[in-house]
Formats: C-alpha cells, sequence, structure tokens
C-alpha cells in the first residue's frame, strides 16, 4: 500500500507534470471531485494509469471488462443487495456473487470504490464477505447500460402481456 497522495504517485510515475497537476487541483477545488478523475477528464493522464496508481495507493485489485459479469449475473447480485440499477447507475458500480453458501463472496467493481454511500448500503445488505475492486468507467457503463436495457424489455414484454390479455378480455363474450 502506497501512503503517498494520489497526484504524487502520478507525478513519481511520470503519468502527469506537475504542471498537469497543478492545473487539476486549481480545477478540483473550482469543481470539485477526485482529483484522478479531474486529470483524466482534462485529458493529463489516461484512466489505465489512475487506475493502476490507485491499486498500489488503495491495495484493491483492478478489474478488466473480462472480470465484470454478465447482464443477468449483474440483475440478481443487484437483487440480492436490495438495491435498484438507478443506485448502482449513479454510483458507477456492478456487484458480483461468487461461490454458494459457506463461501460466497462478493464483490465490488466500482470507478470509486471509496464511496461512503456505496460502502454503507452494500455492507448493511451483504450476507457473505465483501472485496471491491477498481473497474474501467467505460466498462462500467457498458455494463450498467447493457443492464438497463434488459430490464427495458422485460418490462416492455411485461407490457405486452398485459395488452394481449386486456384485448382477449374486451373480445371475449359476457
Amino acid at each position: 500500500m502506497d501512503h503517498r497522495r494520489i497526484g504524487d504517485i502520478l507525478v513519481a510515475d511520470a503519468a502527469v507534470t506537475p504542471e498537469d497537476l497543478r492545473a487539476g487541483l486549481a480545477l478540483q477545488a473550482e469543481a470539485g471531485g477526485r482529483i484522478g478523475l479531474t486529470l483524466v477528464r482534462i485529458g493529463a493522464e489516461d484512466e489505465t494509469a489512475l487506475l493502476d496508481a490507485l491499486s498500489r495507493q488503495l491495495d484493491l485489485p483492478v478489474s478488466t471488462a473480462a472480470d465484470l459479469p454478465s447482464r443477468d449475473e449483474t440483475r440478481a447480485a443487484m437483487q440480492a443487495i436490495g438495491a435498484p440499477l438507478s443506485w448502482w447507475i449513479e454510483r458507477r458500480a456492478v456487484p458480483v456473487l461468487s461461490g454458494t453458501n459457506g463461501d460466497a463472496r462478493l464483490t465490488i467493481h466500482a470507478e470509486d470504490p471509496l464511496d461512503p454511500a456505496l460502502r454503507e448500503v452494500v455492507a448493511a445488505a451483504a450476507r457473505c464477505p465483501v472485496g471491491f475492486a477498481l473497474a474501467p468507467a467505460e466498462a462500467l457503463r457498458a455494463l450498467l447500460a447493457e443492464t438497463e436495457a434488459g430490464d427495458r424489455e422485460i418490462v416492455d414484454a411485461d407490457m405486452g402481456d398485459a395488452r394481449r390479455l386486456r384485448e382477449m378480455a374486451e373480445e371475449a363474450p359476457v
């Protein structure tokens, strides 16, 4: 675990220049947010360098798109925790349940695994050990969008079934 500030780690890694760090800190002072994400947004560094530095600083693994669950696994884990999809989208995180019963484990893949609301809800709902992992923003966005689209398909199918039943009832002789 590296106890230096993330900006210091990024400068030492030559991922950002001291000038870029100063510019990012100035923007952060105005707009808020985490400095690493601010540096990525202004193009001073790429997300891979940030995730590598955060991994060392926080002693957390970095997940890849291949480590993330399928849409159905995501939905099942979200239901087990009891937080709606919209909450996970807002937190930019996805849960993964692995193992069964006695050896079950919950891993939260997140853009910001230090998010207090994320940690609080997961700690309260989890019935097994919990771990956190850093995840690339684009991979999370893609999975969350796919899960949201799947939920819309289910709602649309349910609405179609209800519509057909209503039509059948209207056509039935009384």
